[in-house]
């Protein structure tokens, strides 16, 4: 669901936060065109500016979040390629009702498989983006492991004093359960995308069309009469 743009320009200057509740940064500004539609959104994060699409946010209840980009593409391409399934679906029933012709059905067809293709091409792209996002993750969820270890020895070893300890920990928990939310939703996508790749649209094969029209006689062409079938008869020997 779209994201109002009153919305989006209601938010400059407040924090902006992903859907596995981490900080991302403060909208600063919202660009709109005439129409009042929002091209772009920036975002501040340290000492760097992100450009962001619109399409990218979402209302969880009366919250503004901003979904990951790999989140945003899956939702794209797996909606294109179910739209281009219907349409498939409704043509080949169309066909096989005998409500278009062989050369409209034909033509039709090949501009939707070659709009199908396309988007498994991109669907192989997204896939590789995805494993290399989850190694990302590991990596993180490896470094989070070393500082709650290291944290830990300083406690301790009364490095580090209790309060310290407990908001350290706090922290590195909360980040280390987002990073794990995001791992089991990208593995979830991978299943979601291998299984649409299975599933072969290009080979569905339409039945020959029925026509239920009787076909008229030509004028001066009698009718030909019905030959009956024959029958064998085999006679048996009662005496």
């Amino acid at each position: 669901m779209t994201v109002p743009s009153e919305s989006l320009v209601k938010s400059v200057g407040q924090l902006i936060k992903d859907v596995y509740g981490r900080e991302v940064g403060y909208i600063v500004s919202v660009n709109t065109e005439v129409d009042a539609s929002v091209t772009e959104v920036a975002i501040a994060r340290d000492s760097t500016i992100m450009v962001v699409d619109p399409s990218r946010f979402k209302l969880e209840g009366d919250t503004l979040v901003i979904i990951p980009e790999w989140k945003a593409e899956t939702q794209k391409v797996t909606s294109s390629l179910d739209k281009i399934r219907r349409k498939l679906k409704a043509l080949e029933e169309l066909y096989n009702r005998g409500e278009i012709d062989r050369s409209d059905y034909e033509e039709m067809k090949r501009k939707l498989n070659s709009e199908s293709n396309k988007l498994k091409e991109s669907v192989s792209k997204l896939k590789s983006t995805l494993k290399n996002r989850l190694s990302e993750i590991d990596e993180q969820l490896m470094k989070i492991e070393r500082t709650l270890i290291s944290l830990k020895i300083g406690y301790l070893s009364a490095e580090i004093d209790e309060r310290a300890y407990k908001s350290s920990l706090e922290q590195l928990k909360k980040i280390k359960e987002s990073y794990i939310q995001e791992k089991d939703d990208i593995r979830k996508t991978l299943d979601k995308l291998d299984s649409m790749d299975k599933e072969n649209v290009t080979e569905l094969k339409p039945v020959t069309p029925v026509n239920l029209t009787p076909e008229p006689v030509q004028q001066g062409e009698a009718k030909k009469p019905e030959i009956p079938s024959v029958v064998s008869v085999k006679v048996l020997n009662t005496l």
